[in-house]
């Protein structure tokens, strides 16, 4: 009995990891971070921010830059993994966790923090500008209190989480 397991998961093993076929689809390909650019995502935000907007009524005024964090990167990266490889879309990871748990494994000692999420935005472009129309979404990359932002995208499952150090 205890070969016959082994062998089913060597053969499991063998079916997720073959990706010489073009036509396979796989819930996680590591490969697939097309058209991610992470200054470039990093400007979008800075650009809007410099000049403020409204996001639903609410006036948001201008505010400074954020700057790039690797360790709400690392928060990021993470969610957006869970995501792809879990296939699900949404705050909450598959093990429960939640963006204060997140972040708090990441090591980042945070005051205030924010996440915003998209899926299947093929640029940053697409995805930044789904963003602001959303007025939650917008209030977060304008809001004055949040200085560092870290980002990831894995398979269309994009993450931002937004924080302010202690």
């Amino acid at each position: 009995m205890k070969l016959l397991n082994i062998i089913i998961l060597l053969l499991l093993l063998n079916a997720c990891s073959n990706t010489n076929n073009e036509n396979s689809t796989t819930a996680y390909d590591p490969s697939v971070r097309k058209n991610y650019n992470a200054n470039q995502l990093l400007q979008l935000h800075n650009t809007a921010r410099q000049r403020g907007d409204y996001c639903g009524s609410r006036k948001m005024k201008p505010s400074e830059d954020l700057t790039w964090s690797t360790k709400l990167t690392t928060a990021a990266n993470r969610h957006s993994l869970d995501m792809a490889i879990n296939q699900f879309f949404g705050h909450i990871g598959s093990d429960n966790s939640n963006t204060k748990q997140r972040i708090n494994a990441s090591g980042y000692q945070w005051k205030k923090y924010g996440e915003n999420l998209a899926h299947r935005q093929p640029t940053p472009e697409i995805v930044f500008t789904a963003w602001l129309s959303k007025a939650e979404h917008c209030r977060n990359i304008l809001d004055r209190d949040f200085n560092e932002m870290g980002a990831a995208v894995v398979n269309g499952y994009w993450t931002v989480v937004f924080g302010t150090k202690r």
